[in-house]
């Protein structure tokens, strides 16, 4: 018999048993579905509360850009020519930062280097080239010491195009940052870092090493200069709500940890279906009489599949949870379609190798339980 007979002949005979159940009862099992896993979607969406923080005691501001590959710190001297450039670059190399950051990556790295440069333009023509990122920072003066400006390179600064953060709420938003566990569970860790907390990093102790150098140029070394040292105020507790700039940001990220309940009622009918025959004989008797072995569980899956394609459809369609704005609605659906056949097939595997359907019922439950801790 042809293959696409036995399929056929396979495939109207689980039709007629699953014709035995109730077709209103399945497309409430859709239903439900779906409304299930838009409520978790939502709730994952619009859900963020962030907790009391108290204050913390002011700390030392401790340069970071030692902790990179970045070497070279580029110095523009004072136009001025009778100022002493060199007596400025000698202290400069030995300010308490510098020399910190320096011992670091000679043991790590390389020696920090401090480079000249004759003029702005020059600097500037060497940060084009530097395609390794081994600028750290350019230190541009004026006519004299008095007059200068920080150029930072790379994310160390904050965009100065970018639009200020007028919300409370993602403000603290902000300090929250995605990560996963060892089993690919999303967390959010509090680094307790917002996008101006950045100047902290190289920006500020470059400024007050340069203001101590200056200090120290003016008086011949006997002052040194001063220290600085930040803490946090405390922050109140509140619930933020995202923006819908913000809910686009995060595309269909809702549905990935609630998805895989959408295809839990088909899976568990599929094995319930399979783990009958396995059980009562049939299909050892059909592959005994020359029944292919792959069309008893595909035929199966042809059932069902329909449904596990309703469930997908609605949130794709209707998109209840505003989170495809920027997302390809077909890209998205074929993508979940291929997921649930992925679905089907290592719940056939587990079905395969289960004597008994008490086994695939309990796989099932600790699936579940896996799964409902990375929701809730």
């Amino acid at each position: 018999m042809s293959f696409i007979k036995q399929f056929k002949i396979i495939f109207w005979k689980n039709w007629k048993i699953f014709r035995q159940r109730n077709v209103l009862f399945m497309l409430m099992e859709v239903l439900i579905t779906d409304i299930i896993i838009c409520t978790l979607a939502s709730k994952i969406k619009n859900d963020n509360h962030y907790d009391v923080l108290p204050y913390t005691s002011p700390v030392p501001v401790l340069p970071t850009y030692g902790f990179t590959n970045s070497d070279i710190i580029g110095i523009v001297l004072p136009k001025n020519p009778s100022i002493d450039g060199q007596e400025f670059i000698h202290y400069f190399k030995q300010d308490k930062d510098i020399v910190l950051v320096d011992s670091y990556k000679k043991k790590y790295y390389r020696d920090l280097k401090i480079q000249t440069f004759e003029n702005e333009q020059k600097l500037e023509e060497f940060s084009k080239k530097d395609k390794q990122g081994s600028l750290i920072a350019g230190i541009v003066f004026g006519n004299d010491y008095t007059d200068y400006s920080i150029r930072i390179k790379g994310t160390n600064v904050l965009d100065s195009k970018e639009e200020p953060i007028d919300n409370y709420g993602r403000s603290r938003n902000s300090e929250f940052i995605e990560t996963y566990s060892l089993d690919y569970d999303k967390k959010y860790f509090n680094s307790g870092i917002t996008k101006g907390d950045v100047y902290s990093f190289t920006f500020v102790p470059l400024q007050m090493a340069v203001d101590r150098t200056i200090l120290k140029y003016k008086t011949g070394g006997l002052v040194t200069g001063v220290n600085v040292s930040a803490g946090k105020l405390s922050k109140p507790k509140i619930v933020y709500h995202l923006t819908e700039e913000e809910n686009k940001e995060q595309s269909y990220a809702e549905y990935a940890p609630v998805i895989a309940f959408a295809f839990i009622g088909q899976v568990f009918h599929l094995c319930s279906q399979f783990m009958k025959e396995k059980e009562s004989g049939t299909r050892d008797g059909l592959i005994s009489i020359g029944a292919n072995r792959i069309l008893l569980w595909v035929t199966w899956m042809c059932v069902y599949l329909p449904f596990s394609i309703l469930i997908m459809g609605f949130p794709v369609l209707v998109d209840p949870t505003e989170t495809m704005g920027t997302v390809n609605r077909l890209l998205f659906f074929l993508i979940s379609i291929i997921y649930a056949i992925s679905i089907y097939e290592i719940a056939i595997i587990f079905c395969l190798f289960s004597q008994k359907t008490k086994t695939v019922t309990m796989l099932f439950c600790v699936f579940f339980v896996k799964e409902s801790n990375s929701v809730f």
